[in-house]
């Protein structure tokens, strides 16, 4: 019965949407207010933990990434590191000094230079403890990054300069200066302040590891019938030729009020097939919020002066 009064009220009541945000004004603020609110330090999707600030490491090991020139290689070492592979590590190193592409002068050892961002940078990934394991991982997987939960382009593309572009977005470039048109998230974010304020909302970013971030990208939230477990420990799936993300069971109800919220919160932007629309509402009566939520959304309530009223007023059906 409850679902299909939750359907009745997103459905058929948009007009009369709670509350939005309107107070934080950019994604860039919302980012570094997310990063002092979030309680526990470790990522939503795979529960890695990360460290405190220590940016100049940073500068060190993008200094690196960028002189070798061959991302493989890197992305060999990252790997090595996390399976605690020494010698694998090792011959990786010699070889990248043996063809002289460490550049910069810089003569650390991967693994204490990976090991140092461990505690000490607010964004590092402690991927060692994390479990979080693939192919491919680049240095995105050392750092977190602030992930929307109902991606950005979900919303974004209802903006007509997301598609079409806007008088104001353009750039001068050449000797005559001649205008070059540009769109997407980059204009639609300079020119429309609603979509600044949706991008910034609180109750819709997460910490992710960024290496999952990338791999995420824009993919919706789903179900994944039969699949195979590939990201070491860390319970996330994802089927790329279908487009669908599936995340662990534990965290689902969380996202589904991330959806909810945003649905409800910006009836003219953000709208869910019925049958996301159903499976959101499953995962929320079946999954719900923690202490950890709870305490999230007290805390964005006071920066942002509004409520997701699908984590205060959340009850089970029976109830």
């Amino acid at each position: 019965m409850r679902i299909l009064l939750t359907l009745l009220v997103l459905m058929l009541v948009p007009q009369f949407a709670v509350a939005q945000n309107l107070e934080i004004k950019n994604f860039a603020k919302a980012k570094r207010l997310a990063l002092k609110l979030w309680r526990v330090e470790e990522t939503f999707y795979c529960g890695c933990e990360y460290g405190e600030p220590f940016k100049e490491d940073w500068n060190m090991i993008d200094r690196i990434q960028d002189a070798t020139k061959i991302s493989m290689i890197f992305e060999q070492m990252i790997e090595a590191y996390v399976q605690g592979d020494d010698e694998r590590l090792q011959k990786l190193w010699e070889f990248m000094k043996y063809q002289r592409v460490t550049g910069g002068g810089i003569i650390m050892h991967p693994s204490g230079l990976f090991d140092s961002l461990i505690g000490k940078d607010k964004k590092a990934v402690n991927l060692k403890a994390c479990g979080l394991k693939g192919h491919k991982m680049n240095s995105r997987a050392l750092r977190i990054e602030w992930e929307h939960l109902l991606p950005a382009s979900a919303y974004g593309k209802t903006f007509p300069s997301w598609t079409k572009g806007d008088p104001e977005c353009y750039t001068r470039k050449g000797v005559l200066f001649s205008k070059k048109r540009y769109k997407g998230r980059r204009c639609t974010s300079k020119v429309s302040q609603t979509f600044r304020y949706m991008e910034a909302d609180l109750y819709n970013l997460v910490p992710a590891v960024g290496w999952v971030n990338g791999l995420r990208s824009n993919l919706p939230m789903s179900m994944i019938e039969g699949e195979e477990r590939n990201y070491g420990t860390c319970d996330i799936e994802f089927d790329f030729q279908n487009r669908k993300f599936e995340p662990t069971d534990v965290i689902r109800g969380w996202i589904a009020r991330a959806h909810l919220y945003m649905a409800k919160s910006y009836p003219q932007h953000v709208h869910f097939p019925d049958n996301q629309l159903v499976m959101f509402i499953l995962w929320n009566r079946d999954d719900p919020p923690s202490g950890h939520e709870q305490h999230w959304a007290r805390g964005v309530k006071r920066i942002q002066g509004n409520e997701n009223t699908f984590i205060t007023d959340w009850k089970k059906d029976d109830e």
